[in-house]
């Protein structure tokens, strides 16, 4: 875990792409600890079709997917991984909590849209560019686009 942490200091910080990931992932890992000290209080605002005794098995659930992605998507690690678990957790509980709920909140619902299409970003982002930090290698952060479609000077 020490050595995780280490390679993830040695990022680069100064570019936005990298600044970016780690609020992302951090405020995840954050929210995914919230959820799993807060399980009682939580599964209070589980959905009504939920029965009473699942929804704290749920809540820990989520939360530690939270947790566990944001971790992967702020260290570097697997950030497609990462992101790909709270694109589709994202998924479910726009689904379940707005669509199938009998109370349907626009803005909840919008939210939710956002971080999803925010999860697809940051996994594109992985799958198509090298991160500062790959393994054992370090890498520089490459240009978001390949080099064949970066514009040229005149």
């Amino acid at each position: 875990m020490k050595k995780i942490i280490h390679e993830a200091m040695q990022q680069d910080f100064s570019s936005q792409l990298v600044l970016g990931r780690m609020l992302y992932g951090i405020s995840f890992v954050v929210l995914g600890a919230y959820s799993v000290l807060k399980v009682q209080t939580l599964a209070g605002y589980a959905p009504s079709f939920l029965p009473d005794i699942l929804a704290p098995v749920a809540v820990l659930l989520v939360g530690i997917i939270f947790a566990v992605g944001g971790f992967l998507v702020a260290t570097g690690r697997a950030v497609a991984r990462g992101a790909s678990a709270i694109l589709w957790l994202w998924v479910v509980l726009a689904v379940f909590n707005n669509v199938f709920s009998a109370y349907f909140d626009v803005r909840d619902f919008f939210i939710a849209i956002a971080l999803i299409g925010s999860s697809l970003v940051i996994k594109t982002m992985a799958e198509h560019t090298p991160l500062a930090v790959s393994g054992n290698r370090k890498e520089p952060i490459a240009n978001v686009l390949p080099p064949e479609e970066t514009t040229k000077p005149k």
